[in-house]
């Protein structure tokens, strides 16, 4: 902690001092230390580069200005502060080279200088004549950090480090300075690009006082000691490598052991049941084999995270869990496990993540999971579990239920009401933290629930899951009866697959209240009735299926679900109309009435829709409208739920009118899947400030907007449907866009790169991007920055390949 300064005065003309140099706003904290002499300066929230006037400063001995936003290059002046102590510049976006004048301060002991944009090629020799230093970090920058390897680098001539951060520093191999260390704490050298077995010589160094060892991301291979000699190591991360081999054994005071996504051979050790303390465990993603140790169920009440999935485990789960467990995580999926789950995961009251997918599990469903407090996600998919699902404690049991997944097993019945209906954060992710402390320093380890679920009829791997994500699989059973009316009720579902089962009668309309719903899969039943109108009002739908039953009647007209492919209804011969080929001959269908339509009043409203469709006829358009300023004189309390929206459905051909810029109240205008033509330019657009959502796909425009268009002009929409719209181009105004929710630019001719403004829109709003079928080049964020995005189109495969690999850490140092 800073002392603080006595001289009012030279406090003062510090402060002042570093904010005009610093560019720093008048909240930032700075600390000025003085004792004979200045002896750092610590500041957080400091803009610009560093300035030049401190450079006189040459007493100093700690200069702390990390966590801030300091640019440009590391002044070379500093190499004349040869009483430095410690030097901190970590996570700001500093750049250029590190300086050779470095090497002169003799006195250093701490220099971090990670997480900026330097560049350049660091030698080691550097750092030779530094022999106080203790801890370096020059992790995550552009560096090249080169080593000598041979043997005239002697040990006296080497620091004795305690620290070393040097991941993301472009390593080839393990530098050769490493083999005289004999005090070392911390080595992390992650995402490297080092290849081949890891050196024997490693593992004779800092026996004794080794406690973080992290050798992740990078491309090791060979097999690794059948024992760790690490007697005191705490944390051993081995994940996304190649080694091979039976898995290495740790020592007992081991926190966390990361040995995800390698080729580790064998069965586990009960060895690592004597790992008592241990708070995280992954050796998922292996090729491991044999029968779980019975005593990984409780050799650890601290243990938080049990992740063995993608193996070749066979045999039964683990049976004894105790009611001191910490678990929050467990994932045995893609084994071979069999029997019946044990009754003591009841026991483990912490529990948010269940994984049991793709086994051999044989059971009936585990209503007394129901019990657990925190459960949020319970995969059970591709299994043999059976029988008929009894009934729950309604609103006790599943509290915080949030995917539910049953799909390809043999339940049968009715289809049980297991999910409650409950608002979470949207901009969260689920995930479990891991937290301890190594060596003074505490690390936090999140680390993100990852998991394949079918959504949008695609089966896909998710390596972050919202909170706000529910969703609900029961497909591929033997359910029957009705479509429970309770699944209306659940308006923050996201996804409803019941498809492949044994379910009759007709699809409820209450379906048509989940306005949150964006993939609804009800193929493949013997279901029968019309489509509801209702279901038209799920305008976040991206994807819906009813094939392969006895539906008839018409297709809802003028809305997204005529915008599907063909295949979404075929298997149905009495449906007819867009986009089936058979037409039903008729003019659309108005909404069914609802019991507000009935009574006084209801004669008035039929007589106003169809002086409107008349109307439109005459002008070679039929055209269904609402009008919120429209005085009605009967019913106004219908009206009013109504008020400010309109919405236009056209269903011929022709042009949009120029006249339509006139309808400057207009806040909803829906014109797509038309046979619509000619062109049509934004600017039409621009007296509607009211505007907010705007659906002009799958017709024949050519969509035209100016590259000039400002801020000012430019209304923010939620909604904008522009799928095959002839663009060639992002359309400029959409850098503007703060409140997107739905952006479908999909079947387009734009080519080239994704424009880099266009990561930066709508960030924290944004739920679903289409840009699929268009011809884009180039790379993507390594991480998307749409915080609630639930639904990404053509840039998902490639995304999950770069995420794959990757599990979310935070280390605060």
């Amino acid at each position: 902690m800073a002392k603080l300064i006595q001289d009012p005065q030279i406090a003062q003309r510090m402060g002042i001092e570093a904010r005009r140099h610093f560019n720093i706003n008048k909240d930032a904290n700075v600390m000025l230390d003085i004792d004979s002499s200045f002896t750092f300066i610590e500041a957080n929230r400091f803009g610009g580069p560093i300035p030049n006037s401190l450079a006189n400063l040459t007493q100093l001995n700690k200069f702390l200005v990390f966590s801030n936003s300091l640019t440009g290059p590391i002044p070379s002046w500093l190499g004349n502060f040869s009483k430095l102590v410690e030097l901190n510049f970590a996570d700001n976006h500093l750049n250029g080279s590190v300086p050779a004048l470095f090497s002169n301060l003799t006195n250093l002991k701490v220099l971090y200088l990670g997480n900026n944009s330097l560049s350049g090629v660091v030698e080691f020799q550097m750092f030779q004549k530094l022999q106080n230093l203790k801890e370096l970090g020059l992790a995550s920058n552009n560096l090249e950090f080169v080593t000598e390897r041979f043997p005239n680098i002697m040990d006296a001539t080497v620091p004795q480090f305690r620290i070393l951060y040097l991941h993301s520093c472009n390593l080839k191999e393990f530098p050769y300075f490493l083999r005289n260390q004999t005090k070392l704490e911390r080595l992390e050298m992650r995402g490297n690009n080092i290849h081949g077995e890891v050196p024997n010589w490693l593992w004779n160094i800092s026996k004794e006082t080794l406690t973080l060892v992290d050798i992740t991301d990078n491309f090791l291979s060979g097999e690794l000691p059948v024992v760790i000699p690490w007697v005191n190591m705490r944390c051993l991360r081995l994940s996304n490598n190649s080694f091979r081999g039976p898995l290495p054994i740790p020592p007992p005071s081991l926190l966390e052991y990361g040995a995800t996504n390698n080729k580790f051979t064998g069965e586990i050790s009960p060895l690592l049941c004597n790992m008592n303390s241990l708070l995280y465990l992954d050796v998922s993603k292996n090729n491991l084999s044999g029968t779980l140790p019975q005593c990984l169920g409780n050799f650890s009440d601290g243990l938080m995270l049990l992740l063995l999935g993608s193996n070749s485990f066979h045999g039964m789960m683990p049976q004894s869990f105790n009611n001191r467990s910490n678990l929050r995580m467990i994932d045995v999926s893609h084994n071979q496990l069999q029997g019946q789950l044990p009754r003591a995961l009841a026991n483990c009251v912490m529990l948010e993540y269940l994984v049991l997918s793709n086994n051999q599990f044989s059971d009936v469903f585990p209503i007394w999971l129901g019990t657990l407090p925190e459960l949020k996600l319970l995969a059970m998919r591709h299994n043999g579990f059976n029988g008929v699902i009894g009934h729950t404690r309604t609103n006790i049991d599943f509290p915080k239920l949030r995917i539910l997944d049953l799909s390809y097993n043999n339940f049968t019945g009715a289809i049980p009401p297991l999910f409650p209906n409950i608002i979470v954060n949207m901009s969260t992710y689920m995930q479990a933290e891991v937290r301890y402390v190594v060596t003074t320093v505490y690390v936090t380890r999140s680390v993100p629930l990852s998991i394949t679920i079918a959504i949008k009829g695609l089966e896909l791997y998710y390596s972050k899951i919202q909170e706000g994500l529910a969703a609900i699989d029961f497909s591929s059973n033997k359910f029957e009866g009705k479509i429970p009316e309770f699944i209306g009720n659940l308006t923050e579902l996201r996804s409803l697959n019941i498809s492949n089962n044994i379910l009759t009668g007709s699809i409820p309309s209450s379906l048509g209240n989940l306005r949150k719903l964006e993939s609804l899969d009800l193929s493949r039943n013997k279901l029968s009735g019309q489509i509801p109108q209702q279901l038209t009002q799920l305008t976040f739908l991206g994807t819906f299926d009813v094939s392969h039953n006895n539906l008839t009647g018409p297709i809802p007209q003028g809305t997204q679900l005529t915008s599907l492919n063909s295949t979404s209804y075929e298997g149905n011969l009495g449906l007819c109309g867009d986009p089936l080929p058979n037409k039903c001959g008729e003019a659309p269908q108005r909404p069914p009435s609802t019991e507000e339509d009935n009574g006084s009043g209801s004669t008035g409203m039929v007589e106003f829709d169809l002086k409107f469709v008349l109307a439109g006829i005459g002008s070679g358009f039929v055209v269904g409208v609402v009008l919120a300023d429209v005085v009605i004189t009967r019913r106004q309390e219908l009206f009013l739920r109504v008020v400010g929206m309109v919405r236009l459905m056209i269903w011929k051909s022709g042009s949009i009118p120029a006249s339509f810029s006139n309808l400057i109240n207009l806040e909803i205008l829906y014109l797509h899947s038309n046979n619509l033509s000619g062109v049509v330019e934004f600017q039409m657009f621009e007296k509607q400030q009211n505007l907010y959502q705007l659906q002009l796909s799958w017709n024949n425009f050519e969509f035209v907007t100016e590259s000039n268009m400002m801020n000012a002009t430019v209304r923010q929409f939620t909604i904008l449907g522009l799928s095959s719209c002839n663009l060639k181009e992002f359309p400029y105004f959409l850098r503007n866009q703060t409140k997107l929710e739905q952006l479908d630019m999909a079947r387009n001719q734009i080519h080239g790169e994704v424009p880099n403004w266009m990561w930066n829109i709508s960030k924290e709003t944004l739920v679903l991007l289409d840009i699929s079928g268009n011809l884009f080049s180039g790379e993507l964020p390594a991480v998307i920055p749409w915080v609630n995005l639930n639904g990404l189109r053509s840039l998902v495969p490639k995304l999950l390949k770069q995420a794959a690999s990757r599990s979310t850490e935070t280390e605060r140092e």
